[in-house]
């Protein structure tokens, strides 16, 4: 098959999306298809190149400037104009492709994809990886109704997979369709385990200034994931454990979280990395006793949540029990769940787990065989086999 995958950003910014979107390139090539890439040019960046053996183009576009609306985020263009579309009429021919796939429902590359689907008769799929929403009732007034107004006209063009109870509703009554089910299929990992010695670990826990137990919190702060209740719980654990380290990484974009920290005095005990690489992130993972982020709103399982599994590590998540099916997740099993932006089930679950050892280790370990067992790569292709074969077929009945 041939398909060109858009998104708005890709590889080598770092997100969610940008991974998995490339790593999906790769696989789909691997497997003998022919892909091509269609994303944002940013400065310094060449409009055509292969990256890893996947051509990509890249698209003139506008920088929005970081708006509270937005969550900050830096990212954010603007690519739809008349010149544009043409480019993308002409990629699409030059490489014949058959099917379009589009990733996030937030980028203006979602109407781009829509119209080209429409004028050249191809079918398109749809993967969304992030919830239109935002803490401010004032700005989630508007950002909802546009999703339901505007967003949802382009949205309702497409196929689209999901896999668990959170998507499949949010698509429900958001947009007012049925998404196709495909379990399990946005956050495969990769298995080849990350081995380092403990001298690395014990390296970076000096890098970091960690003296005892270690809490990571993986992912970039915003608004939707800005780790409030994990630091208000912090004073609780401090008192259990003095030297205890909660190490924030990724991007900030939000400051409520660094202000909280200061008007609690816990800069001894709490700090903010930044970004960091990803085999640095890794191993910071590796070195950690619990991982635990974005607890405030029930968004379901993200990468960082997956990756801190299949190392594993303990995390503490705020999903449903039944959230990937009846009996895939058991509380204390496999996964710590905790009722969403309770400080009180933070702190309790956060000082159980640094005191046993055992326990810790052995919910570790149940996560990392369920993410062997559920979310890999292979299982992840072979549920996007099944999207594509579904979409052809149902493109030449059309």
């Amino acid at each position: 098959m041939r398909i060109c995958l858009f998104n708005n950003i890709y590889t080598p910014i770092r997100s969610g999306s940008t991974y998995f979107v490339s790593k999906l390139a790769k696989r789909l090539k691997r497997k003998g298809h022919e892909v091509v890439v269609v994303t944002s040019k940013f400065k310094g960046q060449r409009s055509e190149e292969v990256i890893d053996g996947i051509k990509v183009y890249r698209l003139p576009c506008l920088r929005i400037p970081r708006f509270e609306i937005l969550h900050n985020f830096q990212y954010f263009t603007y690519t739809f104009s008349p010149v544009n579309l043409y480019r993308i009429y002409k990629i699409i021919k030059r490489h014949r492709c058959e099917i379009l796939q589009v990733h996030g429902q937030i980028f203006d590359l979602l109407a781009s994809a829509v119209i080209m689907a429409k004028i050249m008769h191809l079918p398109l799929v749809l993967v969304i990886h992030t919830y239109i929403y935002h803490t401010n009732r004032f700005y989630n007034f508007f950002v909802t109704l546009f999703d339901k107004l505007v967003i949802k006209q382009f949205v309702k063009r497409c196929v689209v997979p999901a896999g668990d109870t959170y998507s499949i509703n949010y698509i429900r009554d958001t947009y007012g369709i049925d998404p196709m089910f495909a379990p399990l299929i946005i956050h495969p990992m990769d298995l080849k385990a990350v081995k380092v010695d403990k001298r690395t670990i014990q390296h970076t826990k000096e890098k970091y200034m960690v003296k005892k137990e270690l809490i990571v919190s993986l992912g970039h702060v915003h608004n939707l994931r800005d780790r409030v209740e994990i630091i208000r719980s912090m004073p609780y654990v401090i008192k259990k454990f003095p030297d205890v380290k909660l190490l924030i990484v990724g991007d900030v974009y939000t400051q409520k979280s660094v202000r909280l920290v200061k008007e609690l005095s816990l800069e001894k005990n709490v700090s903010f990395t930044g970004a960091l690489p990803r085999d640095e992130a890794l191993r910071l993972l590796l070195a950690s006793d619990v991982e635990a982020h974005g607890l405030t709103l029930q968004l379901g399982l993200g990468k960082a949540a997956t990756e801190a599994m299949a190392l594993g590590k303990p995390i503490l998540a705020n999903v449903d029990k039944d959230f990937l099916g009846k009996g895939v997740l058991k509380n204390w099993g496999n996964i710590i769940l905790v009722r969403p932006g309770n400080v009180d089930d933070i702190s309790a679950a956060l000082v159980k787990l640094l005191a046993d050892k055992k326990l810790s280790k052995k919910i570790g370990g149940s996560a990392a065989k369920l993410i062997r067992n559920h979310f890999t790569w292979e299982n992840t292709y072979r549920q996007f086999e099944n999207v594509y074969s579904h979409v052809l077929k149902k493109n030449k009945k059309t």
